[in-house]
């Protein structure tokens, strides 16, 4: 149907031929409408009553109801002259209620019988979950949406989309800021990848740590590892645990709080996702390094998986670092205390940085990409 004149219809529908009769009664009885074309559907609003109408492949109107109103009455069809012939050729029908409750009306009102029922509109069931989890990284999608990546404690790292979460009277709140620990509750397909975020609850925020600059790229360089080392839809709730040590460790406050969980966090984190080297013995020829009576130094390269010996390196090239044996020593004491135990004094960002070096490279070469955060907070 091709877009047509106000002045060519009057009281009429978009040509349907019905109105409600207190539609007619103010005053040319024309209802709101938007532009109509022959493939798509549109919104007809009188008052006090909407309906859906949409065009089908046998060119007849129908006209879904979706309130269930019952005085609909025939008027006149007010139309140009060339298009009479063609329409009427179209049948305009009726569908009411639902079920056994549907008449097809041409021209008709509906039966008495037919006209009081209404039942409402019935969609699939989708189920719902809850689930703790914790807010990695949110992108901007469309106007006033977000794309969420977030772990959750029993289905590991997803993603989805909350709506409407960029207006200023948003549901979410601040419960979708970085790291955030929060309650979320979505609704997930089997055959999407996305989920549809309907709310998230605020349990720990993170908004206390970031007037210190150094905790606040901590919080960026967590989220970045986890967002790009873990698969998505994978339960892993050990890793989930390891964000919250470390989370309540900078939270704790203390000095050299940062480097210290930074140092933890990158080192478990590797040895969950099972890319953890040995570190006491030579990759290439296997000599032991920790020899307590002559232990030796150890080296490691950009794109080398493990440490390698004196003998070794030589062998290998330039562009070689060295991994220290108090570095060693103290990824042995992470291997058997919690970050909470760990030594607390001596700690700077000169510590352990050799270790955290490797560590941050292991990641690279396994994601096949180059981190962005490890730069910022080693930088002086």
């Amino acid at each position: 149907m091709s877009k047509v004149e106000d002045k060519n219809y009057g009281g009429s529908c978009f040509g349907s031929g019905y109105v409600r009769p207190e539609a007619q009664a103010l005053g040319s009885g024309r209802p709101e409408r938007k532009d109509v074309s022959s493939n798509a559907s549109c919104l007809a609003i009188v008052p006090g009553f909407k309906f859906r109408m949409r065009r089908t492949e046998g060119s007849s109107l129908i006209l879904q109801a979706m309130l269930g109103y019952s005085d609909f009455q025939p008027v006149p069809r007010l139309m140009p002259e060339e298009e009479e012939t063609a329409c009427q050729r179209r049948s305009a029908s009726y569908v009411l209620g639902g079920g056994s409750a549907r008449a097809v009306i041409a021209g008709h009102a509906a039966p008495e019988h037919l006209k009081a029922r209404c039942v409402t509109l019935k969609f699939p069931r989708v189920p719902a979950r809850v689930s703790e989890a914790i807010v990695l990284r949110t992108y901007p999608l469309k106007e006033a949406d977000l794309v969420v990546s977030f772990l959750a404690r029993d289905l590991g790292k997803m993603r989805g989309v909350a709506k409407r979460a960029r207006r200023p009277k948003s549901a979410f709140g601040a419960g979708l800021e970085r790291l955030s620990q929060v309650r979320m509750a979505y609704f997930q397909r089997e055959n999407r990848e996305l989920v549809n975020l309907d709310s998230c609850e605020l349990l720990v925020s993170q908004f206390a740590l970031l007037s210190d600059y150094r905790a606040a790229v901590a919080l960026d360089y967590f989220a970045e590892v986890t967002d790009q080392l873990l698969p998505p839809a994978e339960p892993n709730e050990r890793f989930f645990r390891l964000l919250l040590a470390v989370l309540d460790h900078l939270r704790g406050g203390g000095e050299g709080s940062v480097w210290r969980a930074a140092t933890y966090f990158s080192f478990w984190a590797v040895r969950l996702s099972g890319l953890l080297p040995e570190l006491n013995a030579c990759v290439n020829c296997g000599t032991v390094l920790d020899d307590e009576a002559a232990p030796e130094r150890a080296y490691f390269l950009r794109g080398r998986t493990g440490v390698l010996c004196r003998e070794c390196r030589q062998g290998a090239g330039a562009g070689s670092w060295e991994l220290s044996l108090e570095s060693r020593m103290m990824a042995g004491e992470m291997l058997r205390k919690p970050v909470a135990q760990i030594a607390r004094t001596g700690w700077s960002r000169e510590t352990c940085e050799d270790l955290r070096r490797f560590l941050v490279q292991q990641i690279e070469q396994h994601i096949e990409r180059k981190l962005v955060t490890p730069q910022v907070l080693e930088a002086e």
